[in-house]
């Protein structure tokens, strides 16, 4: 395997399967849009945020599930990895990994077969924003998601009442399977329609209650500069960006200008 050290070529590799991913939009009509990190970073630097190594993008479910098929029927080196086809993938969430390459996430502490550099996509539902019964079932599906996430850490290397919570977690797993697990939660996200909803929400976005938000920001994609090309956003971005970051225009400090991820990434040949 040959080593990718260089920053922007790990970059460039996203850019292609951001392209990949608006081209088959484009055809079938699908909605996606630029979200967390790669939002701010269209809006603030009008492409990548320089020191960023990760893509986040975000979907309504229908548009969502969509996608996710026509790439798993499709014939390219692009792979889905879901919890539903990799029974030792832990995030709720997909991710489109380029099978050409080999990615090693230092900061999780285990490795996820098949992975390769990637981009994240989170589909967006519907959610009832002050119905006390809709924000129980809200956290309720992160703990199951927390569960999966969790259910590959080694136990000999847990000590404590993390240790105990953790084999708890083992038995939930046991009793009910990853996959069941998982595919319960997405029944529950799947009651309340995006396009139907005054609130939406990006249940596994890593902001809990801050996902939330309305669906307005959300209702039409609009054209955004990403590098030399044209991606699709939301309309809401100010009040999208503003939820998620306060003045996000601001840059951080220095030592604050620092990959989110701590990753080894090779070509295969």
């Amino acid at each position: 395997m040959r080593i990718i050290d260089s920053l922007h070529e790990i970059q460039q590799i996203e850019m292609d399967m951001l392209l990949f991913v608006d081209r088959i939009c484009k055809e079938q009509n699908l909605r996606y849009f630029l979200a967390g990190g790669t939002l701010l970073g269209a809006v603030r630097h009008h492409g990548f945020i320089p020191w960023d190594n990760d893509v986040d993008i975000s979907m309504p479910r229908r548009d969502y599930k969509k996608l996710l098929s026509i790439i798993a029927e499709g014939k390219t080196y692009y792979k889905i990895l879901q919890v539903k086809n990799e029974n030792n993938y832990i995030y709720t969430y997909a991710k489109i990994v380029d099978t050409r390459t080999v990615l090693r996430e230092n900061d999780i502490g285990y490795k996820v077969d098949g992975l390769g550099i990637y981009i994240d996509i989170f589909p967006l539902d519907g959610i009832k924003k002050n119905n006390f019964f809709s924000r129980k079932k809200f956290m309720a599906i992160r703990k199951m998601a927390g569960i999966i996430a969790r259910s590959n850490v080694d136990m000999l290397s847990i000590n404590g009442k993390n240790r105990l919570f953790k084999i708890v977690i083992k038995k939930i797993l046991k009793h009910f399977g990853r996959e069941r697990l998982f595919n319960y939660a997405e029944s529950l996200l799947s009651n309340n329609d995006f396009d139907k909803s005054r609130w939406i929400v990006s249940t596994y976005g890593r902001r809990k209650e801050k996902e939330i938000i309305a669906r307005s920001a959300f209702s039409k994609c609009v054209d955004f500069q990403f590098e030399d090309y044209s991606l699709k956003g939301p309309i809401g971005y100010d009040t999208y960006l503003k939820q998620m970051y306060g003045d996000y225009l601001e840059l951080p400090p220095e030592e604050q200008r620092q990959p989110p991820h701590d990753i080894e990434a090779y070509w295969k040949v």
